[in-house]
Protein backbone atom coordinates (compact mmCIF):
# COMPACT_ATOMS: atom_id res chain seq x y z
CA UNK A 1 0.00 0.00 0.00
CA UNK A 2 1.33 3.29 -1.00
CA UNK A 3 2.26 5.70 2.38
CA UNK A 4 0.72 9.19 2.34
CA UNK A 5 2.73 12.22 2.97
CA UNK A 6 3.47 12.87 6.48
CA UNK A 7 0.23 13.43 8.07
CA UNK A 8 1.30 16.03 10.71
CA UNK A 9 5.07 16.50 12.43
CA UNK A 10 6.21 14.62 15.10
CA UNK A 11 7.09 17.15 18.03
CA UNK A 12 7.68 16.35 21.42
CA UNK A 13 9.38 17.66 24.47
CA UNK A 14 11.49 15.99 26.96
CA UNK A 15 10.89 16.02 30.37
CA UNK A 16 13.43 14.22 33.10
CA UNK A 17 12.28 11.92 36.28
CA UNK A 18 14.15 9.55 37.82
CA UNK A 19 17.01 9.37 36.23
CA UNK A 20 15.16 8.99 32.54
CA UNK A 21 13.43 11.07 30.38
CA UNK A 22 9.67 10.38 28.94
CA UNK A 23 8.11 11.93 25.56
CA UNK A 24 5.96 13.86 25.18
CA UNK A 25 3.92 13.57 21.99
CA UNK A 26 1.89 15.84 20.26
CA UNK A 27 1.38 14.87 16.91
CA UNK A 28 2.60 12.04 15.00
CA UNK A 29 1.17 9.26 12.81
CA UNK A 30 -0.17 5.85 13.82
CA UNK A 31 1.86 3.52 15.58
CA UNK A 32 1.41 -0.39 14.48
CA UNK A 33 -2.11 -0.72 16.49
CA UNK A 34 -3.62 2.16 14.18
CA UNK A 35 -3.77 4.47 17.21
CA UNK A 36 -2.74 7.99 17.76
CA UNK A 37 -1.10 9.59 20.62
CA UNK A 38 -3.28 10.49 23.67
CA UNK A 39 -2.84 14.00 23.88
CA UNK A 40 -6.15 15.45 25.46
CA UNK A 41 -9.86 13.57 26.75
CA UNK A 42 -12.82 14.63 27.76
CA UNK A 43 -15.58 12.88 29.37
CA UNK A 44 -13.64 9.72 28.27
CA UNK A 45 -13.93 11.59 24.62
CA UNK A 46 -11.54 11.48 22.07
CA UNK A 47 -10.05 14.99 21.20
CA UNK A 48 -10.18 14.96 17.25
CA UNK A 49 -7.06 16.73 16.21
CA UNK A 50 -6.72 19.32 12.72
CA UNK A 51 -2.79 20.07 12.91
CA UNK A 52 -3.35 22.78 10.51
CA UNK A 53 -5.71 25.08 12.73
CA UNK A 54 -4.06 23.18 15.87
CA UNK A 55 -7.67 22.74 17.23
CA UNK A 56 -9.10 20.03 18.96
CA UNK A 57 -12.96 18.83 18.70
CA UNK A 58 -15.08 17.17 21.20
CA UNK A 59 -18.55 16.04 21.14
CA UNK A 60 -20.63 17.38 23.95
CA UNK A 61 -23.94 16.42 25.50
CA UNK A 62 -26.20 19.55 25.40
CA UNK A 63 -28.00 19.00 28.60
CA UNK A 64 -24.20 19.28 30.24
CA UNK A 65 -23.39 22.86 28.69
CA UNK A 66 -24.54 24.59 32.33
CA UNK A 67 -21.66 24.16 34.84
CA UNK A 68 -19.46 21.67 32.87
CA UNK A 69 -17.62 19.41 35.25
CA UNK A 70 -16.00 16.59 33.16
CA UNK A 71 -14.04 14.09 33.92
CA UNK A 72 -9.81 15.03 32.26
CA UNK A 73 -7.10 12.85 30.67
CA UNK A 74 -4.06 13.81 29.34
CA UNK A 75 -0.56 12.63 29.09
CA UNK A 76 1.10 11.61 32.71
CA UNK A 77 4.85 14.09 31.88
CA UNK A 78 2.27 17.25 30.86
CA UNK A 79 0.31 19.65 32.92
CA UNK A 80 -2.61 21.26 30.81
CA UNK A 81 -4.39 24.52 31.15
CA UNK A 82 -7.62 25.05 30.07
CA UNK A 83 -8.39 29.70 29.93
CA UNK A 84 -4.98 29.53 32.16
CA UNK A 85 -6.39 27.43 34.83
CA UNK A 86 -4.29 24.15 35.56
CA UNK A 87 -6.73 20.95 34.86
CA UNK A 88 -5.95 17.45 37.11
CA UNK A 89 -5.18 14.89 35.80
CA UNK A 90 -7.82 11.95 35.73
CA UNK A 91 -10.12 14.10 37.98
CA UNK A 92 -13.26 15.95 37.44
CA UNK A 93 -12.58 19.40 36.67
CA UNK A 94 -14.68 22.50 36.60
CA UNK A 95 -14.89 23.69 33.31
CA UNK A 96 -17.30 26.63 33.41
CA UNK A 97 -20.69 27.31 30.82
CA UNK A 98 -19.46 25.78 27.74
CA UNK A 99 -20.76 27.48 24.28
CA UNK A 100 -21.19 25.11 21.18
CA UNK A 101 -18.16 26.30 18.97
CA UNK A 102 -16.85 28.75 20.64
CA UNK A 103 -12.81 28.38 20.39
CA UNK A 104 -11.66 27.83 24.21
CA UNK A 105 -7.55 28.19 24.87
CA UNK A 106 -5.83 25.20 26.21
CA UNK A 107 -2.00 24.74 26.83
CA UNK A 108 0.30 22.04 27.42
CA UNK A 109 3.40 22.28 28.99
CA UNK A 110 6.20 19.63 29.47
CA UNK A 111 8.97 21.10 31.57
CA UNK A 112 9.87 24.41 30.43
CA UNK A 113 8.43 23.63 26.65
CA UNK A 114 5.00 24.66 25.78
CA UNK A 115 2.24 24.34 23.34
CA UNK A 116 -1.34 25.90 22.64
CA UNK A 117 -4.35 24.81 21.32
CA UNK A 118 -8.18 26.08 20.60
CA UNK A 119 -10.65 23.59 21.95
CA UNK A 120 -13.86 23.71 20.76
CA UNK A 121 -17.27 21.64 21.38
CA UNK A 122 -20.08 20.20 18.75
CA UNK A 123 -23.25 18.91 19.61
CA UNK A 124 -22.45 16.30 16.65
CA UNK A 125 -20.71 12.91 17.06
CA UNK A 126 -17.20 12.90 15.86
CA UNK A 127 -15.64 10.01 14.10
CA UNK A 128 -12.31 9.63 13.42
CA UNK A 129 -10.36 7.55 10.76
CA UNK A 130 -7.03 6.45 11.66
CA UNK A 131 -4.37 4.99 8.65
CA UNK A 132 -0.96 5.37 7.42
CA UNK A 133 -2.41 4.45 4.11
CA UNK A 134 -3.71 5.90 0.95
CA UNK A 135 -7.48 5.06 1.07
CA UNK A 136 -8.71 4.03 -2.74
CA UNK A 137 -11.29 2.67 -4.64
CA UNK A 138 -10.68 -0.82 -4.37
CA UNK A 139 -8.86 -2.84 -2.14
CA UNK A 140 -9.95 -1.69 0.92
CA UNK A 141 -7.30 -0.22 2.92
CA UNK A 142 -6.56 -1.62 6.31
CA UNK A 143 -7.71 1.49 9.22
CA UNK A 144 -9.07 2.17 12.55
CA UNK A 145 -12.65 3.82 13.11
CA UNK A 146 -13.14 6.11 16.91
CA UNK A 147 -16.75 7.25 16.94
CA UNK A 148 -17.04 9.77 19.69
CA UNK A 149 -20.67 9.95 21.22
CA UNK A 150 -22.20 13.31 22.73
CA UNK A 151 -24.03 11.58 25.14
CA UNK A 152 -21.72 11.46 28.41
CA UNK A 153 -22.23 8.11 29.54
CA UNK A 154 -21.67 6.74 26.17
CA UNK A 155 -18.18 6.03 25.58
CA UNK A 156 -16.18 5.86 22.50
CA UNK A 157 -16.47 3.01 20.50
CA UNK A 158 -13.29 1.69 18.36
CA UNK A 159 -12.69 -1.07 15.82
CA UNK A 160 -10.63 -2.16 13.08
CA UNK A 161 -12.26 -0.91 9.87
CA UNK A 162 -11.62 -1.84 5.92
CA UNK A 163 -12.36 1.43 4.43
CA UNK A 164 -12.46 2.51 0.40
CA UNK A 165 -13.94 5.32 -1.61
CA UNK A 166 -17.49 4.52 -2.43
CA UNK A 167 -20.08 5.71 -5.59
CA UNK A 168 -19.92 6.32 -9.15
CA UNK A 169 -19.94 10.07 -10.08
CA UNK A 170 -19.35 11.25 -6.74
CA UNK A 171 -15.37 9.80 -6.87
CA UNK A 172 -14.36 12.36 -8.96
CA UNK A 173 -15.76 15.07 -6.25
CA UNK A 174 -13.09 16.94 -4.05
CA UNK A 175 -14.60 15.54 -1.10
CA UNK A 176 -15.06 11.80 -0.90
CA UNK A 177 -17.78 9.09 0.85
CA UNK A 178 -16.75 6.24 1.76
CA UNK A 179 -17.77 2.22 2.43
CA UNK A 180 -16.37 0.63 5.79
CA UNK A 181 -16.71 -2.70 6.64
CA UNK A 182 -16.06 -3.96 9.99
CA UNK A 183 -13.32 -6.12 11.28
CA UNK A 184 -12.06 -8.67 14.52
CA UNK A 185 -8.48 -8.57 13.68
CA UNK A 186 -6.40 -6.72 11.57
CA UNK A 187 -6.96 -9.51 8.66
CA UNK A 188 -9.68 -8.64 5.84
CA UNK A 189 -11.30 -12.23 6.02
CA UNK A 190 -12.65 -11.67 9.75
CA UNK A 191 -15.52 -9.59 9.28
CA UNK A 192 -18.13 -8.40 12.73
CA UNK A 193 -20.60 -7.05 12.93
CA UNK A 194 -21.50 -4.01 15.29
CA UNK A 195 -24.23 -1.45 16.09
CA UNK A 196 -23.74 2.35 16.00
CA UNK A 197 -26.27 4.76 17.18
CA UNK A 198 -28.72 2.41 18.24
CA UNK A 199 -29.43 1.15 14.82
CA UNK A 200 -29.28 -2.78 13.40
CA UNK A 201 -25.58 -4.71 14.05
CA UNK A 202 -24.06 -4.56 10.46
CA UNK A 203 -20.47 -5.08 9.51
CA UNK A 204 -20.85 -2.64 6.59
CA UNK A 205 -21.42 1.04 6.88
CA UNK A 206 -21.31 4.37 4.81
CA UNK A 207 -19.85 7.75 5.92
CA UNK A 208 -21.88 9.71 3.58
CA UNK A 209 -20.44 13.11 2.16
CA UNK A 210 -23.69 14.62 0.69
CA UNK A 211 -21.57 17.30 -1.93
CA UNK A 212 -23.72 18.28 -4.19
CA UNK A 213 -26.56 18.83 -1.83
CA UNK A 214 -24.86 22.33 -0.04
CA UNK A 215 -27.88 21.48 2.67
CA UNK A 216 -25.97 18.52 3.35
CA UNK A 217 -29.47 16.97 4.79
CA UNK A 218 -32.10 15.57 1.81
CA UNK A 219 -30.34 11.96 2.33
CA UNK A 220 -31.03 12.04 5.72
CA UNK A 221 -34.36 13.90 5.77
CA UNK A 222 -35.60 11.38 2.97
CA UNK A 223 -34.54 8.39 4.79
CA UNK A 224 -36.64 9.62 7.88
CA UNK A 225 -39.64 10.16 5.72
CA UNK A 226 -39.40 7.24 3.56
CA UNK A 227 -39.12 4.57 6.78
CA UNK A 228 -42.34 7.40 8.82
CA UNK A 229 -44.92 6.61 5.73
CA UNK A 230 -45.62 3.07 7.02
CA UNK A 231 -44.66 3.41 10.71
CA UNK A 232 -41.29 2.00 10.21
CA UNK A 233 -42.44 -0.86 8.59
CA UNK A 234 -40.94 -0.07 4.90
CA UNK A 235 -37.27 -1.16 4.51
CA UNK A 236 -34.71 1.79 4.66
CA UNK A 237 -32.01 3.52 6.13
CA UNK A 238 -31.05 5.41 8.49
CA UNK A 239 -28.30 7.64 9.35
CA UNK A 240 -26.58 10.00 11.94
CA UNK A 241 -24.90 13.51 11.33
CA UNK A 242 -20.95 13.64 12.38
CA UNK A 243 -17.75 15.47 12.13
CA UNK A 244 -15.51 13.33 10.45
CA UNK A 245 -11.65 13.48 10.66
CA UNK A 246 -8.96 11.40 8.88
CA UNK A 247 -6.03 11.05 11.36
CA UNK A 248 -5.17 14.68 12.11
CA UNK A 249 -7.19 16.83 9.46
CA UNK A 250 -10.78 17.95 9.60
CA UNK A 251 -13.22 16.40 6.84
CA UNK A 252 -16.33 18.46 7.74
CA UNK A 253 -19.90 17.15 7.89
CA UNK A 254 -21.08 13.39 6.57
CA UNK A 255 -23.77 11.54 7.31
CA UNK A 256 -23.09 7.99 9.39
CA UNK A 257 -25.62 5.42 6.94
CA UNK A 258 -26.82 2.11 7.57
CA UNK A 259 -25.77 -0.10 4.58
CA UNK A 260 -28.72 -1.94 2.53
CA UNK A 261 -27.40 -5.42 2.77
CA UNK A 262 -28.38 -8.76 3.71
CA UNK A 263 -27.73 -8.43 7.08
CA UNK A 264 -29.67 -5.31 7.26
CA UNK A 265 -32.83 -7.10 5.91
CA UNK A 266 -32.14 -10.24 7.67
CA UNK A 267 -32.04 -12.44 4.56
CA UNK A 268 -31.93 -15.81 5.23
CA UNK A 269 -33.76 -18.20 2.45
CA UNK A 270 -31.67 -19.52 0.01
CA UNK A 271 -34.37 -18.56 -2.28
CA UNK A 272 -34.58 -14.68 -0.99
CA UNK A 273 -32.97 -12.17 -3.77
CA UNK A 274 -31.49 -8.84 -3.08
CA UNK A 275 -30.75 -6.61 -6.82
CA UNK A 276 -29.20 -3.11 -6.52
CA UNK A 277 -30.27 -0.77 -9.55
CA UNK A 278 -26.88 1.43 -10.01
CA UNK A 279 -27.25 2.24 -14.05
CA UNK A 280 -29.62 2.89 -16.70
CA UNK A 281 -28.51 0.36 -19.13
CA UNK A 282 -31.13 2.15 -21.75
CA UNK A 283 -33.68 2.04 -19.83
CA UNK A 284 -33.58 -1.39 -18.33
CA UNK A 285 -33.92 -0.23 -14.73
CA UNK A 286 -36.71 1.63 -15.51
CA UNK A 287 -38.33 -1.59 -17.07
CA UNK A 288 -38.15 0.01 -20.32
CA UNK A 289 -36.41 -3.10 -21.51
CA UNK A 290 -36.19 -6.62 -21.66
CA UNK A 291 -33.20 -9.33 -22.27
CA UNK A 292 -33.98 -12.85 -22.67
CA UNK A 293 -30.10 -13.59 -22.06
CA UNK A 294 -29.40 -13.61 -18.86
CA UNK A 295 -26.12 -12.61 -16.99
CA UNK A 296 -23.76 -15.55 -15.27
CA UNK A 297 -22.38 -13.06 -13.21
CA UNK A 298 -23.47 -10.74 -10.08
CA UNK A 299 -24.17 -7.81 -12.92
CA UNK A 300 -27.07 -7.95 -15.27
CA UNK A 301 -28.48 -4.90 -17.42
CA UNK A 302 -27.98 -2.05 -14.56
CA UNK A 303 -28.72 -4.33 -11.21
CA UNK A 304 -26.16 -6.20 -9.29
CA UNK A 305 -26.42 -9.15 -7.65
CA UNK A 306 -26.15 -8.54 -3.43
CA UNK A 307 -27.54 -11.89 -2.35
CA UNK A 308 -27.31 -14.40 -2.45
CA UNK A 309 -23.31 -14.26 -2.76
CA UNK A 310 -22.35 -14.24 -6.51
CA UNK A 311 -19.33 -15.90 -5.88
CA UNK A 312 -21.53 -18.86 -4.80
CA UNK A 313 -24.39 -18.84 -6.64
CA UNK A 314 -26.61 -16.53 -9.55
CA UNK A 315 -30.08 -16.10 -9.46
CA UNK A 316 -31.39 -13.93 -11.95
CA UNK A 317 -35.00 -15.75 -12.35
CA UNK A 318 -36.89 -13.78 -10.22
CA UNK A 319 -35.90 -10.28 -11.92
CA UNK A 320 -35.90 -12.15 -15.33
CA UNK A 321 -39.49 -13.23 -13.92
CA UNK A 322 -40.46 -9.63 -13.31
CA UNK A 323 -39.25 -7.62 -15.67
CA UNK A 324 -40.66 -9.94 -18.89
CA UNK A 325 -43.69 -9.43 -16.41
CA UNK A 326 -43.78 -5.90 -16.65
CA UNK A 327 -42.26 -5.25 -20.31
CA UNK A 328 -43.76 -8.27 -22.56
CA UNK A 329 -46.60 -9.70 -20.84
CA UNK A 330 -50.05 -9.17 -21.74
CA UNK A 331 -52.16 -7.06 -20.38
CA UNK A 332 -54.51 -9.37 -19.14
CA UNK A 333 -51.99 -11.40 -17.53
CA UNK A 334 -50.26 -8.40 -16.20
CA UNK A 335 -52.91 -7.35 -14.44
CA UNK A 336 -54.12 -10.85 -12.81
CA UNK A 337 -49.76 -11.61 -11.74
CA UNK A 338 -48.84 -7.73 -10.72
CA UNK A 339 -50.18 -7.95 -7.70
CA UNK A 340 -48.20 -11.20 -6.57
CA UNK A 341 -45.26 -10.11 -8.20
CA UNK A 342 -44.67 -6.70 -5.80
CA UNK A 343 -45.98 -5.81 -2.82
CA UNK A 344 -48.64 -3.23 -4.37
CA UNK A 345 -48.84 -1.24 -1.19
CA UNK A 346 -44.95 -0.54 -0.65
CA UNK A 347 -44.60 0.28 -4.25
CA UNK A 348 -47.43 2.71 -3.97
CA UNK A 349 -45.94 4.31 -1.28
CA UNK A 350 -42.51 4.43 -3.33
CA UNK A 351 -44.15 6.50 -6.50
CA UNK A 352 -45.67 8.70 -4.14
CA UNK A 353 -42.46 9.21 -2.20
CA UNK A 354 -40.50 9.48 -5.52
CA UNK A 355 -42.52 12.14 -6.40
CA UNK A 356 -42.54 14.02 -3.32
CA UNK A 357 -39.01 14.32 -2.98
CA UNK A 358 -38.60 14.63 -6.92
CA UNK A 359 -35.68 12.33 -7.08
CA UNK A 360 -34.78 12.10 -10.96
CA UNK A 361 -32.22 9.76 -10.20
CA UNK A 362 -34.01 7.15 -8.77
CA UNK A 363 -37.15 6.35 -10.99
CA UNK A 364 -34.93 3.23 -11.63
CA UNK A 365 -31.46 3.50 -10.71
CA UNK A 366 -30.42 4.01 -7.01
CA UNK A 367 -32.96 1.56 -5.60
CA UNK A 368 -32.86 -1.89 -4.40
CA UNK A 369 -35.32 -4.53 -4.88
CA UNK A 370 -35.63 -7.39 -2.52
CA UNK A 371 -37.66 -10.99 -2.62
CA UNK A 372 -37.66 -12.24 1.01
CA UNK A 373 -38.21 -16.20 -0.04
CA UNK A 374 -39.90 -17.39 -3.10
CA UNK A 375 -43.50 -16.96 -2.70
CA UNK A 376 -43.34 -13.37 -1.76
CA UNK A 377 -43.10 -10.28 -3.61
CA UNK A 378 -40.59 -7.69 -4.37
CA UNK A 379 -40.49 -4.54 -2.39
CA UNK A 380 -38.73 -1.80 -3.40
CA UNK A 381 -36.16 0.58 -1.11
CA UNK A 382 -34.69 3.70 -2.05
CA UNK A 383 -30.85 4.75 -1.79
CA UNK A 384 -28.89 7.81 -2.68
CA UNK A 385 -31.79 10.63 -2.19
CA UNK A 386 -29.24 13.51 -2.11
CA UNK A 387 -30.29 14.47 -5.52
CA UNK A 388 -33.80 15.61 -4.52
CA UNK A 389 -35.91 18.42 -3.25
CA UNK A 390 -35.21 20.98 -5.86
CA UNK A 391 -31.54 19.07 -7.15
CA UNK A 392 -31.07 17.26 -9.84
CA UNK A 393 -28.38 14.72 -9.50
CA UNK A 394 -25.24 16.79 -10.35
CA UNK A 395 -26.61 19.72 -8.18
CA UNK A 396 -28.55 21.77 -10.40
CA UNK A 397 -31.90 23.23 -9.22
CA UNK A 398 -34.54 21.89 -10.62
CA UNK A 399 -38.82 23.11 -11.05
CA UNK A 400 -41.56 21.92 -8.91
CA UNK A 401 -43.43 20.79 -11.77
CA UNK A 402 -42.71 17.24 -13.05
CA UNK A 403 -44.39 13.59 -12.38
CA UNK A 404 -41.64 11.19 -12.33
CA UNK A 405 -42.53 7.51 -13.55
CA UNK A 406 -40.93 4.42 -15.28
CA UNK A 407 -42.78 1.85 -17.61
CA UNK A 408 -44.25 -0.11 -14.34
CA UNK A 409 -45.98 2.60 -12.68
CA UNK A 410 -47.15 3.79 -16.37
CA UNK A 411 -48.21 0.51 -16.86
CA UNK A 412 -50.19 0.21 -13.54
CA UNK A 413 -52.11 4.02 -14.25
CA UNK A 414 -52.52 2.60 -17.79
CA UNK A 415 -54.33 -0.85 -16.90
CA UNK A 416 -55.58 0.30 -13.53
CA UNK A 417 -55.36 -3.16 -11.68
CA UNK A 418 -57.50 -3.72 -8.84
CA UNK A 419 -58.28 0.54 -8.67
CA UNK A 420 -54.43 1.15 -8.39
CA UNK A 421 -55.06 4.97 -9.91
CA UNK A 422 -58.38 5.23 -7.06
CA UNK A 423 -56.18 3.75 -4.19
CA UNK A 424 -52.98 5.78 -5.08
CA UNK A 425 -55.23 8.86 -4.78
CA UNK A 426 -56.69 7.66 -2.15
CA UNK A 427 -53.18 6.84 -0.62
CA UNK A 428 -51.94 10.93 -1.30
CA UNK A 429 -54.61 12.04 0.47
CA UNK A 430 -54.34 10.11 3.36
CA UNK A 431 -50.45 10.96 3.88
CA UNK A 432 -51.43 14.64 3.15
CA UNK A 433 -52.92 14.64 6.66
CA UNK A 434 -49.79 13.08 8.38
CA UNK A 435 -46.23 12.41 6.44
CA UNK A 436 -46.76 14.30 3.94
CA UNK A 437 -48.34 16.78 5.73
CA UNK A 438 -45.93 20.33 5.13
CA UNK A 439 -45.79 20.84 8.46
CA UNK A 440 -44.44 17.27 9.40
CA UNK A 441 -41.76 17.42 6.31
CA UNK A 442 -40.83 21.27 7.55
CA UNK A 443 -40.20 20.08 11.01
CA UNK A 444 -37.93 17.15 10.04
CA UNK A 445 -35.78 19.60 7.78
CA UNK A 446 -35.64 22.37 10.49
CA UNK A 447 -34.78 19.91 13.21
CA UNK A 448 -31.46 18.59 11.04
CA UNK A 449 -30.85 21.92 9.81
CA UNK A 450 -30.84 23.11 13.60
CA UNK A 451 -28.87 20.50 14.54
CA UNK A 452 -26.21 21.00 11.56
CA UNK A 453 -26.21 24.91 12.71
CA UNK A 454 -25.70 24.54 16.49
CA UNK A 455 -22.66 22.94 15.63
CA UNK A 456 -21.15 25.09 13.57
CA UNK A 457 -19.78 22.61 11.32
CA UNK A 458 -20.50 24.64 8.28
CA UNK A 459 -17.69 27.39 8.50
CA UNK A 460 -15.55 23.88 9.01
CA UNK A 461 -16.95 22.76 6.00
CA UNK A 462 -16.90 26.03 3.74
CA UNK A 463 -13.21 26.11 4.83
CA UNK A 464 -12.21 22.90 4.35
CA UNK A 465 -13.58 22.77 0.94
CA UNK A 466 -13.26 26.43 -0.27
CA UNK A 467 -17.37 26.29 -0.41
CA UNK A 468 -19.51 29.37 0.39
CA UNK A 469 -22.60 27.56 1.79
CA UNK A 470 -25.23 29.71 3.52
CA UNK A 471 -27.48 27.71 6.04
CA UNK A 472 -29.89 30.33 6.03
CA UNK A 473 -30.35 30.53 1.47
CA UNK A 474 -30.51 26.78 1.91
CA UNK A 475 -33.44 26.34 4.30
CA UNK A 476 -35.39 29.26 2.76
CA UNK A 477 -34.87 27.13 -0.68
CA UNK A 478 -36.08 24.07 0.82
CA UNK A 479 -39.07 25.28 2.29
CA UNK A 480 -40.35 27.35 -0.61
CA UNK A 481 -39.58 24.15 -2.96
CA UNK A 482 -41.56 22.09 -0.88
CA UNK A 483 -44.60 24.14 -0.25
CA UNK A 484 -45.24 24.66 -4.20
CA UNK A 485 -44.29 20.94 -4.61
CA UNK A 486 -46.77 20.15 -2.07
CA UNK A 487 -49.52 22.36 -4.14
CA UNK A 488 -48.53 21.19 -7.51
CA UNK A 489 -48.87 17.27 -6.65
CA UNK A 490 -52.23 17.72 -4.68
CA UNK A 491 -53.61 19.43 -8.06
CA UNK A 492 -51.94 15.95 -9.79
CA UNK A 493 -53.61 13.78 -7.82
CA UNK A 494 -56.97 15.44 -7.29
CA UNK A 495 -57.08 15.07 -10.78
CA UNK A 496 -56.07 11.39 -11.19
Amino acid sequence: MRVLRSIAIVACFLFCQSCYQEEIIFSAEPNNDLELPLLLNIDHKVGCLDDASQTLRFSIDESKLHDYKPKIKFQKFAKVYFEGKELVNREKNPLGNIVLNKAYRVAIEAGDKRREFKVSFTNLPTVQVITPNEITDEPKTMARIVVNYPKWKKKPETYIIGIEYRGKTSRAYAKKSYGISLKSEFNFDTDESASFFGLKPNNDWILDAMYIDRARLRNKTSFELWQQINGNAHYGISGELVELFLNNERQGIYCFNEKINAEHLALTSPKAVLYKAVEWEDGATKFETYSQKKSHCFYWDGWEQEYPDAEEVINWEPLADLRYLIVKEKDANFKWLIEEAIDMNNFMDYYLFLNLVSAVDNTGKNTFLAKRDAGKPFVVIPWDIDGAWGLFWNGEKLNHTSILSNDLYKRLKQLNPYSFKQKLKERWLELRTNVFSEENIRNHFNNNFNDIRKSGVIAIENDRWDLNIDLNEEQQFLLEWTKKRLAFLDDYFRDL
